[in-house]
């Protein structure tokens, strides 16, 4: 059961693309699955684990933090377009219950930061490699990114063994790579999360140096494998920063 944060921000026009593709891969690996609203993710997964509790149910395995704005109109609109993708893709009658969402989500007050999240049951505890990378990620200037990168980087580096952090302009085929070196060494990768999208070379190279720094520094749970940064080469185009974990 986890709380992470790996969220994209600003206008969710701009970011909506990214937003649906991450409520696709979600959706498809859940039991089911709920969108909400709040302004304190903690505070809000724990009442939700405890209602469940309560209601001797088995509590939620984990909550995603999607998407942050200051503008309360700005998040109850980006919830209901979740909402509103999540019923658009909704596989009949045998799934009735398979969005859980009733009502709007968390009552917030304005002038605050707000999040649309996402709850969880997964089908399986079972962790095996996924053939394609998560597709979860930030744009924008480095210095509007890095507190939500970092929060990210922690999330995933608290609950897993081991850790390595990367760029690539090709996601899906540096995966595929780090997937077959793995398994020349009898290991695996779990999975890759792409978590920020550049179309600056240098600010992809900057933001993958600093992420370095900051799990060295911060002697996660997790250990880290990287060696040294820029392990595959950049090119113009967009250049992505990704975690891998295991």
């Amino acid at each position: 059961m986890s709380l992470e944060w790996n969220y994209t921000t600003g206008d969710f026009a701009a970011v909506r693309a990214s937003i649906n593709r991450a409520l696709g891969q979600y959706s498809v690996r859940a039991g089911s699955i709920k969108v909400g609203r709040t302004n304190s993710p903690e505070r809000r997964y724990g009442e939700h684990q405890r209602a469940r509790r309560e209601a001797g149910e088995k509590p939620w395995d984990r909550m995603i933090v999607l998407h942050e704005s200051s503008t309360f109109a700005e998040i109850v609109k980006a919830e209901a377009l979740a909402i509103d993708w999540l019923r658009s893709r909704a596989r009949g009658k045998a799934d009735a219950d398979w969005l859980v969402n009733v009502r709007g989500g968390d009552i917030v007050a304005t002038g605050e930061e707000h999040f649309v999240y996402l709850l969880l049951d997964s089908r399986t505890t079972i962790e095996v490699p996924k053939p394609e990378p998560d597709w979860l990620y930030s744009t924008g200037h480095t210095r509007d990114v890095m507190t939500g990168l970092r929060q990210a980087l922690a999330a995933y580096a608290q609950r897993n063994d081991f850790l390595k952090i990367g760029r690539t302009n090709d996601p899906a085929r540096r995966w595929k790579e780090h997937l077959a070196e793995r398994r020349r060494e009898d290991d695996k990768w779990d999975r890759m999360v792409v978590i920020y999208a550049t179309s600056s070379l240098h600010s992809a190279a900057l933001v993958e140096k600093e992420l370095i720094r900051h799990a060295r520094a911060a002697k996660y749970r997790a250990e880290l494998w990287n060696e040294a940064s820029g392990s595959d080469h950049g090119r113009p185009g967009t250049n992505y920063l990704y975690l891998l974990v295991a």
